[in-house]
């Protein structure tokens, strides 16, 4: 073989072993990322006699419809709901990001007695507490589903796709959901990752132990 053409050879496996290397380099988050439809990976909460707030926070799809197709567009958010209890009322929400000061006005669910307000813009992944003032009572709410030892969403994820794995190479299209659950079923509580694949009309789900890092259920 000529030299040149030998060193031409020489690159390409070069090359592919580059792409390969680097490949294996990048997280699940970042290789499955055009897949991600809504990453919600942090839940905040406050709660006394006269009111509870909860608030989740993440990156979705945008528009976001569950349609197994996730879209280019992404926007990082910040929903908070807002229960009163008793005669309490509430009206207005003050939230600050990153030094920078937001209000909103909250809206009233029609049958759940909640309200709510959202803000296009998402806490940091490593924050343990959140600051928001209703109508002027300033309240802490604090991080819900960490531990020491818990596992993160990488984690959760790369797991629920190994559990799939097979199953996945059948699907024609899917999007993935990727969010911090309360376990509100049954009386044990505990929270989990919630990892839904959206793919040809139908749903095949892991929920994963945020303690313990193990399955706890497979659906699909």
């Amino acid at each position: 073989m000529a030299k040149k053409g030998l060193s031409i050879v020489i690159l390409f496996v070069l090359l592919a072993a580059t792409a390969i290397l680097a490949s294996c380099d990048r997280t699940s988050l970042e290789r499955y990322g055009d897949r991600i439809a809504d990453y919600r990976y942090a839940f905040f909460r406050y709660a006394c006699d006269s009111f509870s707030v909860d608030a989740y926070s993440g990156e979705r799809e945008t528009p976001f419809a569950s349609d197994g197709k996730c879209a280019e567009e992404k926007t990082e958010y910040t929903l908070f709901t807002v229960r009163p209890l008793g005669d309490r009322a509430v009206s207005e929400i003050t939230v600050t990001f990153g030094g920078e000061e937001m209000t909103a006005s909250l809206a009233e669910h029609p049958f759940k007695g909640t309200y709510s307000a959202e803000f296009p813009i998402a806490v940091d992944v490593t924050s343990t507490e959140l600051s928001v003032s209703l109508d002027g009572e300033t309240v802490a709410l604090a991080r819900q589903g960490m531990s020491e030892n818990g596992v993160d969403g990488e984690y959760a994820l790369t797991l629920a796709l190994s559990e799939c794995e097979e199953k996945r190479k059948t699907w024609e299209s899917y999007e993935i959901l990727l969010r911090v659950s309360e376990n509100t079923i049954t009386a044990a509580g505990g929270w989990y990752w919630y990892v839904g694949f959206l793919h040809d009309g139908e749903t095949f789900s892991v929920l994963v132990s945020i303690d313990t890092g193990e399955i706890a259920a497979v659906r699909g």
